[in-house]
């Protein structure tokens, strides 16, 4: 449906553009039409929000989370230029929340592209300052991290491990911030990003993401090629007696090691 609504956009611009005879407002549409036929849709999953806040939508709304992923995806592929391929598959039977490692600040997007069902994310809380973005990520149930305000952060996890169980899948990256972007292995994760999982007492799924991580050198001039590669899926049987430090080494080594399945 997005990508319908961002072609008829598309197309009705470049027809009002295409009245004119000058050179120079050609060249301008060219330029300028895609912008401005995203921004249109943009304005249409706007008009959204307060139907949603209106209706009390839930977290976990199927339609939602369409729009979210579909306006994810047009971004992705006409802006970005980002493919993403998905080696492996995630249940959509069962809760999880998914953790990954962090290279690129595309890594979210990539991921929620390809997860086809209902999903949220741990955003830093200067998003949050954008406006419609911020009420939009919030709809979804996102866990807002500021490293600036423990405190805050702390009464955001507790939101988040109700909206777990209420239903909402949620991806986390456990390292806190990009690392350096050369650098292969993981270092650290933090061990309070486990937390979410075990007080939510649902399945940690882990995933390694890989490819092309200079994106914001590559934009707009060259395609970027990404690749998510689902490890496994610890159901809470297994890592419900681990303590968070542990689980979180168990999980930063797992990353580094893993090179792919065998059937791949």
């Amino acid at each position: 449906m997005i990508y319908i609504l961002y072609l008829y956009f598309l197309f009705s611009i470049s027809y009002i553009f295409m009245q004119s005879t000058s050179l120079e407002i050609a060249f301008i549409s060219v330029v300028l039409t895609p912008f401005a036929a995203f921004i249109m849709v943009f304005l249409f999953l706007a008009l959204h929000i307060p139907i949603f806040k209106l209706f009390n939508v839930k977290p976990h709304n199927l339609y939602l989370n369409y729009l979210n992923r579909q306006m994810i995806t047009l971004f992705n592929h006409v802006f970005l230029r980002m493919k993403t391929t998905l080696i492996g598959s995630f249940d959509p039977t069962i809760n999880q929340v998914i953790y990954s490692n962090h290279t690129s600040y595309s890594d979210a997007l990539c991921v929620l592209e390809k997860v086809h069902m209902p999903m949220a994310f741990t955003p830093k809380v200067s998003i949050l300052k954008i406006p419609f973005i911020s009420q939009w990520i919030t709809l979804l149930g996102s866990f807002p991290v500021d490293r600036n305000n423990s405190r805050k952060t702390l009464e955001n996890m507790i939101k988040a491990i109700q909206t777990v169980k209420n239903g909402q899948n949620m991806l986390v990256f456990p390292e806190g911030t990009v690392r350096d972007k050369y650098m292969n292995d993981v270092e650290n994760m933090k061990a309070g990003a486990f937390k979410l999982v075990l007080k939510a007492q649902t399945h940690l799924t882990l995933i390694k993401i890989t490819g092309d991580i200079d994106v914001r050198k590559k934009v707009p001039f060259y395609p970027i090629n990404r690749t998510v590669q689902v490890i496994g899926t610890y159901d809470y049987d297994s890592i419900k007696e681990i303590a968070t430090s542990e689980l979180s080494n168990q999980m930063m080594q797992t990353i580094n090691t893993f090179t792919g399945h065998k059937d791949q």
